[in-house]
């Protein structure tokens, strides 16, 4: 049997760590064994890993650059892996990685991942085009921009899907007179997500007279906040806020719900939307090129323009008021489900890019060089930048 180790560098609940669970879970019957290394994590979350379905390790709390990627490519090397794949996309792995080329002439090869569309993860790549024999990207706009943008990579990227439970949860989509019920399912944080644009959008739904009820399914670092701007808003008795729950319970709540809320201002293709629509939950996001391809607008889905909390309330005002159209586009938005996207055939496509790479000629790798923090620019001392992040509990990036 081959082996992958997935890195992450910063292991937050979300999209990313339902991926893997997944993968970690069903790539053994496709022949790959499987590692999870937590490199860096911000919050231990010991709740979220009684059940990872391999092995796991996560690292104790480093204060330089260089502890951390040393201790990462021990973790590495006593796994003895076939493939080395970026699971939450950062920098550590890539480094890790060309510290073993150098220094123990390793013969894993290593797969970057694109899970999310931001300019940050097109940086990442266009520095490691010399030792990623593939890059994973979860998008057709993205395989098309890297190929673009970074030639050195035309023909290394590979599309994959993130696997769903194709459920069953049709009955009773879009019948009944009750509240329309809306669920929020992902991270708690304005960066990306834009959490703190949902007490507007109450306040906007408020003069339609609609009967609703809004679910929020997660946790995050502006949680606080985002209930303290909830308490304020007009309708805040509709909502109900529950938390982190595993998978499991997470999409159960999500197949109660008639629509699914996305207000982000950027993704890659959420998992959770996929989630959603293979429920026959309709999705109502906003207009975000991943997003394009899983959705017809009006027909299984809305979408709509990133912070016009307006329109978001007229479309969910719409679908309250005509539950007919409600229940047609449940079943469109589940029939929409790619193929693609289902568990085993996401999985075994997975499992086949991962088989590819394990076959790609190694790489010619460049010398591992830490990249300059703030304060190297300040000509701040390395042993005092460390001194500095261990007394303030601060991460290394």
């Amino acid at each position: 049997m081959r082996r992958v180790v997935f890195v992450s560098d910063i292991f937050a609940r979300g999209g990313a760590s339902v991926w893997l669970r997944r993968l970690c879970r069903h790539l053994p019957a496709e022949g790959w064994a499987c590692k999870l290394i937590i490199a860096e994590p911000v919050l231990p979350y010991d709740d979220d890993w009684s059940d990872w379905p391999c092995e796991r390790e996560i690292l104790r709390r480093h204060y330089s650059l260089q502890a951390l990627v040393h201790s990462t490519a021990d973790a590495i090397r006593t796994f003895s892996p076939h493939v080395v794949a970026v699971g939450a996309p950062w920098n550590t792995a890539a480094l890790a990685m060309r510290y073993l080329y150098a220094s123990y002439r390793h013969t894993a090869r290593f797969v970057e991942t694109v899970i999310v569309e931001h300019e940050e993860q097109y940086e990442r790549l266009r520095a490691n085009t010399d030792i990623a024999v593939s890059v994973a990207a979860c998008t057709d706009d993205t395989v098309s921009r890297i190929e673009s943008d970074i030639p050195r990579l035309r023909g290394r990227v590979r599309r994959f899907w993130f696997p769903v439970p194709y459920g069953q949860g049709m009955q009773g989509k879009g019948g009944g007179r009750g509240p329309l019920r809306i669920a929020y399912l992902g991270r708690l944080v304005q960066q990306q997500k834009r959490v703190f644009d949902l007490p507007p959008l109450l306040d906007a739904l408020a003069p339609k007279g609609v009967d609703f009820t809004l679910t929020l399914i997660g946790d995050g670092a502006d949680r606080a906040a985002l209930e303290r701007r909830l308490a304020m808003s007009r309708g805040r008795e509709r909502v109900r806020l529950l938390g982190w729950l595993p998978s499991e319970k997470a999409l159960e709540a999500l197949a109660a719900s008639d629509v699914q809320l996305l207000v982000s201002g950027w993704e890659g293709q959420p998992i959770s939307t996929l989630e959603a629509m293979a429920l026959g939950v309709v999705p109502v996001v906003t207009d975000l090129p991943g997003l394009r391809e899983l959705i017809r607008d009006g027909t299984s889905g809305f979408l709509l323009p990133v912070g016009d909390m307006e329109t978001f309330a007229s479309v969910l005002a719409g679908l309250a008021a005509d539950r007919e159209r409600l229940h047609r586009m449940a079943r469109a938005a589940r029939e929409s489900v790619p193929e693609r996207a289902r568990m085993d055939v996401a999985v075994r496509d997975f499992s086949v890019l991962l088989d590819e790479a394990a076959e790609a000629p190694l790489p010619t790798p460049k010398p591992v060089a830490y990249p300059p923090t703030r304060m190297d620019r300040l000509h701040v001392p390395r042993f005092m930048q460390e001194l500095k992040r261990r007394c303030l509990g601060q991460s290394v990036y």
